[in-house]
């Protein structure tokens, strides 16, 4: 049984920055479907039609700063590989 559901949850992967004169860098932030409690395990869930090259980074980020405390884990749902491109 599921609880504490949430949709839509944002994870900062990279703080806001500030450069000596230079406009304001964003924070890069990754966006997870779902985030839940299960077991006493918080869920981060994310699901795709397939996986982009910035899904991929971004999900390696939060996995390193998210999920390495035993008590937080990544679930990926991916329907299909991306299409080649064709030659």
């Amino acid at each position: 049984m599921i609880s504490n559901l949430e949709i839509q949850k944002k994870f900062v992967i990279l703080e806001a920055q500030k450069y000596n004169g230079m406009p304001n860098e964003r924070s890069i932030v990754y966006n997870a479907d779902f985030v839940y409690t299960e077991n006493g395990i918080t869920v981060i869930e994310d699901t795709k039609g397939y996986k982009t090259k910035d899904y991929n980074i971004k999900r390696k980020f939060v996995k390193k700063l998210y999920c390495t405390d035993g008590k937080t884990v990544f679930r990926e749902y991916i329907a299909k590989q991306k299409p080649k491109k064709e030659k």
